[in-house]
């Protein structure tokens, strides 16, 4: 196959916006593009780029360096910082090493010395496109692994609905049972079996209301915002009672103001519920170790101006200094950490960085570990 053929076959499903001053050379190149790319735009500087990038979206940025108003490294440098996955091509006729140095350190991906010709162009815009085609695939695998792990924490909450439902429903038999008995012994009356239906009436409500929360967990939602504050408590209700028989204790110090994220809501339970079985694990494993009596995990949020920073703490332990660095690589595991498939930490992560737009990390803090997770907020 020709390379021409090539590009045309596989450029077609992408957008390039051209930056260029000189008339007669970006008429000329824009008709050159406009046989293979779909969307095809052209800007007289980089300032008009990039009011046109900011108000669009292009998978490939072509531009000259020397042009008004702004340069071509300034206007690289704004778009790797608005999307560092747009592909950048810089064109210039100076083989100058300061520039280079600059295109690199700004994360320019290609560079084109002028006068060009069509076949180092055709090749660059090539390898943009395949490099543009591979972070397709990237996330189409990392949906895939996203959705395997729902499964997987979907069987972890099935447990601990077991756990938070046992006592409610042993107390509804109690309340059923005790009717006979109360009959028998003449207590029976309109008040106390009143009484005995609005007890059970009010646990099979809690009960309702915990299905719904567990359903609301894993159904497929689209990207919106929600309040993380509110997503990490109905979270921690429903593990309440599972966490409670190992003796380990979950409480909140977070600012009850509206504080809103964009994203799926179920994905960002889903990075909670992760977090918190690696926590009960590694308490677990403290107290059998005879380090600790009890288990606490704190929740604590923070409000300030460039986002939120939910602050996740547990006095499990911690992990070793020479091994914290690689906890979100994956499959890698430890003793310390519940994941049995290595796979929790690393998809937290990700559903984080890369769904939600925010920062993860994870310090030995005290006598445990210490999650940091910072969102930006929602801005309509």
């Amino acid at each position: 196959m020709s390379i021409l053929k090539n590009l045309q076959e596989r450029a077609k499903k992408f957008s390039i916006l051209y930056a260029e001053d000189q008339t007669e050379l970006r008429d000329s190149v824009v008709m050159f593009l406009e046989k293979f790319f779909s969307v095809v735009e052209y800007a007289k500087d980089g300032s008009e780029a990039l009011q046109k990038y900011k108000n669009g979206h292009y998978d490939i940025v072509l531009t000259d360096i020397q042009m008004p108003n702004m340069d071509g490294l300034e206007l690289s440098d704004e778009i790797k910082k608005i999307n560092p996955d747009t592909q950048v091509i810089i064109l210039s006729a100076f083989d100058n090493k300061d520039y280079l140095l600059n295109a690199i350190e700004i994360g320019v991906d290609h560079y084109i010395m002028k006068p060009m010709n069509m076949n180092s162009m055709t090749s660059t815009l090539l390898k943009s496109i395949k490099t543009l085609e591979l972070m397709d695939e990237l996330e189409k695998h990392r949906e895939i692994i996203i959705n395997h792990s729902r499964n997987s924490s979907m069987s972890d909450m099935l447990f601990y609905i077991s756990h938070h439902w046992r006592q409610p429903l042993n107390a509804i038999g109690v309340a059923i049972q005790s009717l006979p008995l109360m009959y028998d012994l003449g207590k029976l009356d309109k008040d106390m079996l009143n009484n005995q239906v609005k007890i059970s009436m009010d646990i099979i409500q809690d009960l309702s209301t915990s299905l719904n929360q567990f359903s609301s967990l894993f159904s497929s939602s689209e990207k919106d915002d929600f309040n993380p504050i509110s997503a990490i408590k109905e979270i921690s209700i429903l593990l309440e009672d599972a966490f409670k028989n190992d003796n380990i204790d979950i409480s909140y110090y977070c600012d009850e103001i509206p504080i809103n994220v964009s994203g799926d809501i179920s994905e960002f339970k889903q990075v909670i519920l992760s977090i918190l079985n690696n926590s009960k694990e590694a308490i677990h494993n403290a107290k059998e170790a005879k380090k600790i009596d009890s288990g606490k995990i704190v929740f604590n949020v923070l409000d300030d101006e460039d986002g939120i920073t939910i602050m996740i703490y547990d006095n499990g332990g911690g992990v070793e200094d020479n091994i914290i660095d690689k906890i979100f690589d994956p499959f890698f595991t430890t003793h310390n950490i519940a994941d049995k498939k290595g796979l929790g930490l690393y998809i937290a992560k990700m559903i984080i960085e890369h769904k939600l737009g925010g920062e993860l990390k994870i310090e030995n803090y005290e006598n445990g570990l210490r999650v940091v997770i910072k969102l930006p907020k929602f801005s309509s």
